[in-house]
């Protein structure tokens, strides 16, 4: 016995549609959660490098994207650095379901923040002499990195770290804000 599986014009275009409207409509009707929106391949993972007073702004602004979680921080200073910890630590226990989290390492060696295989990116706030050797670290190691200015000292410096990016295929941004608002040119 066979079967005729002829099918109309009318009745593929109308099959066609159906399916191009259901693929755009769904998204909006289901959460964006049942395709894993929060799942941890979708958001950053980061390490931040100096944590002293211009580090907060930063600091405050990755704590609170939901896109990205702050696994580690690093400072000399033991105080700066376990309160930059325990503030992650509060900030993520906030939102978990258990109201506990205790995710966030604390370093006094960059170069054990930037060894680490489950971080993404490095953001190097460190005093200025320190964002060269910071940052060819993290780089070296894979991870993206942003640096406060100035990124670095000497030519030398930003042609080492210019070929380092390259090489490791790594992205590097140095933050500039602030410098064309008119309050700081006066």
């Amino acid at each position: 016995m066979t079967r005729n599986h002829t099918i109309s014009r009318r009745d593929f275009l109308f099959a066609s549609a159906a399916t191009v409207g259901a693929a755009v409509a769904g998204p909006a009707i289901v959460p964006s959660t049942v395709f894993g929106a929060a799942a941890p391949s979708n958001r950053i993972t980061m390490g931040h490098i100096g944590m002293g007073l211009q580090m907060g702004g930063h600091f405050s602004g990755m704590l609170n994207r939901q896109g990205v979680q702050v696994l580690a921080v690093c400072d000399v200073d033991r105080t700066k650095r376990e309160n930059a910890k325990a503030r992650a630590d509060r900030t993520y226990a906030e939102r978990a379901a258990s109201g506990t989290y205790k995710g966030c390492t604390a370093y006094l060696e960059y170069e054990e923040l930037c060894a680490r295989p489950d971080i993404d990116a490095v953001m190097v706030v460190t005093p200025d002499h320190w964002h060269a050797m910071c940052s060819l670290a993290a780089i070296k190691a894979g991870k993206d990195v942003f640096c406060q200015k100035p990124m670095t000292l000497t030519i030398r410096e930003g042609r080492q770290m210019s070929d380092a990016c390259k090489q490791y295929g790594t992205i590097f941004q140095v933050g500039s804000q602030q410098r064309s608002e008119w309050a700081f040119r006066k």
